[in-house]
């Protein structure tokens, strides 16, 4: 069985870009449920996620890492410090810096 139309063009740089950015924001969205009913914000998930990553990250390194602001990356922090989700600690090898830990608190959420 032949077709008598020509067969269609490969999509353009922007329409796979544009294919990968808006299925990127539907997992996003999807995978996020479960936070967002306990009121987390992207931005809180994706540093607990790469603080659990990481083991016992600098805060520098995730700073970096998460491409977001110094003052961004204590806000968050502070904020999840306070809930009891994430712990400040001393870097052994450089009292200059902090490394994060996630609580026991934070594991059994």
């Amino acid at each position: 069985m032949s077709s008598d139309k020509p067969p269609a063009a490969p999509p353009t740089g922007a329409q796979l870009g544009d294919a990968i950015m808006r299925t990127t924001h539907a997992l996003r969205r999807f995978a996020g449920q479960p936070y967002q009913q306990r009121g987390w914000s992207p931005s809180r998930v994706l540093l607990m996620l790469a603080v659990d990553e990481a083991g016992r990250p600098r805060m520098g390194d995730l700073k970096d890492r998460l491409g977001v602001t110094g003052r961004s990356i204590t806000s968050l922090v502070d904020g999840l410090e306070d809930e009891g989700l994430l712990e400040r600690c001393h870097d052994p090898g450089d009292r200059r810096s902090t490394r994060l830990e996630i609580t026991a608190k934070a594991t059994s959420t």
